[in-house]
């Protein structure tokens, strides 16, 4: 388990690694510690710079649906034209 735990941590083996079940327990509490440590920052910055601004696409989003009214009533008055040169 010993070295199950120092190879994924990725700490080595090093030609110094404790002899004593108090010195390995106390060895993979802090490798444990700094693997989490480092995965806490590496998600930090990572979300720093992944923060989307959700802005811009609402105000996109209702400029889309205005356009999107407005065709619909362009089309409406074509439609009506064309009945309107149909019917003489």
């Amino acid at each position: 388990m010993w070295w199950a735990i120092v190879t994924s941590t990725t700490v080595g083996y090093g030609d110094i690694s404790p002899h004593t079940l108090v010195g390995k327990f106390a060895a993979v509490l802090l490798m444990l510690i700094g693997v989490g440590f480092i995965g806490i920052l590496t998600s930090t910055i990572t979300s720093y710079f992944a923060k989307e601004d959700t802005s811009n696409f609402d105000k996109l989003y209702a400029e889309i649906k205005k356009l999107e009214t407005q065709n619909e009533i362009i089309q409406a008055k074509l439609k009506a034209l064309e009945n309107k040169q149909e019917d003489k």
